[in-house]
Parts: C-alpha cells; structure tokens; sequence
C-alpha cells in the first residue's frame, strides 16, 4: 500500500507525567501523539533512581494516530524485571540497570497506512 506512517517514540524521556505537561506537549507538535505511559496507574514507576530519592516515571511509548491503529489496547506494560532476580531493586539499579523494561503489542496483519 502507501508509504508507512506509523511513527512509535520509545525512551527515556526524562519527563514525569505529572510535573512536564509543556513538555510532552513541545514534543507533541501538534502530532496527535498518544503518550501511554499517562494511563498508567498513579505511582507507577519505570526508573530506579538512587536511593534516598523516589522512583519515577521517565520512560515511555507514544504513538502516533496511524501506529495507535494497530496497537493492542491496555497492552502496555512496566515489566518489574527486578523481581525476577530477587535481589532488590538497589541491586539491580547497581548490575542491571536503573530502568525496568517496557513492553507493548501490536496487530501488524492488516496495514492501516492509506
């Protein structure tokens, strides 16, 4: 078909979606982004910050209007890989990483693109 539009934004965006509204909103540009991490519960949390200092939410997904098309609704998710090695999250902020993974689906059988 047409030329691919679907655009996905995967990262550290160093923006918390409670305090960086503008942000998000800079980076929109006017798109029609969906920024999933928002739907997220209240104190979700994605990156292990040093201690002493509270966990926060900096990573995220947006989707454009087309790529939102074939995502698979409420299939976004934090995955609380720190669990799996049953060390704490201090230790693996320090050996693995300080930002638990994130992961969503998506139906790529049909092609939305016009």
């Amino acid at each position: 078909q047409g030329q691919e539009q679907d655009l996905v934004l995967l990262g550290d965006y160093n923006m918390i979606p409670t305090e960086d509204a503008a942000q998000f909103e800079l980076l929109n540009q006017g798109i029609g982004l969906d920024f999933l991490q928002m739907s997220l519960p209240p104190g979700a949390t994605s990156h292990l910050n040093a201690s002493g200092e509270p966990d926060s939410l900096l990573d995220g997904i947006a989707l454009s209007p087309s790529a939102h098309q074939e995502y698979t609704p409420h299939s976004f998710e934090i995955l609380p890989l720190d669990l799996s090695f049953r060390r704490g999250r201090a230790w693996f902020r320090k050996n693995v990483s300080d930002h638990l993974p994130l992961r969503l689906s998506f139906d790529t059988t049909v092609d939305h693109d016009p």
